[in-house]
């Protein structure tokens, strides 16, 4: 986390979501120009800018980890990868205002999860549990799109804990 993000979560402010393959903090600040050419050529047109600068935003659908937006990227303030999944360090989290949390069926988020991250497992009184399992969940946003609730958002998990994960899955 850099020095402004920090400061954004001390504030109370989301954190904002940056491209997949963004440089990491004031390599991105001081390379990116806001130039709009990830914002084009992202496939699933979740690139936006805000306040000049490129971020995610999953509420039309995920990322597929194509990689274009840093192959467009002239100044490299994102770079396209092979491994982009693996660096991407967001994970969606599953808020207590999930339909299925209160008795009401719906699972479109598990639907919508190539990855089979979402878990659903009966509970009492007629309701499920949903769990991400972080382990298997890539961040790509598919889920949160399409939530019909906006249940589901994604957090900033610590890289390294992911990666011990999926080693004790493996």
């Amino acid at each position: 986390m850099d020095r402004r993000d920090f400061f954004r979560r001390m504030s109370g402010k989301k954190q904002a979501i940056r491209p997949p393959g963004t440089q990491p903090g004031e390599a991105f600040y001081s390379r990116c120009d806001g130039c709009k050419a990830c914002v084009k050529a992202c496939t699933q047109n979740i690139i936006r800018l805000v306040s000049g600068l490129p971020v995610v935003d999953f509420a039309k659908a995920g990322c597929t980890f194509c990689g274009r937006c840093g192959e467009v990227c002239d100044r490299k303030a994102i770079v396209a990868s092979a491994a982009l999944e693996e660096t991407w360090n967001w994970r969606a989290e599953i808020s207590p205002d999930c339909l299925d949390k209160h008795g009401v069926v719906c699972r479109t988020c598990e639907s919508s999860c190539e990855e089979d991250a979402i878990k659903f497992r009966p509970a009492l009184g007629g309701r499920t549990d949903v769990n991400v399992l972080v382990e298997v969940c890539i961040g790509c946003g598919a889920c949160v799109a399409s939530c019909p609730k906006n249940a589901i958002s994604m957090k900033i998990s610590d890289g390294e804990s992911i990666t011990l994960l999926k080693e004790a899955v493996a």
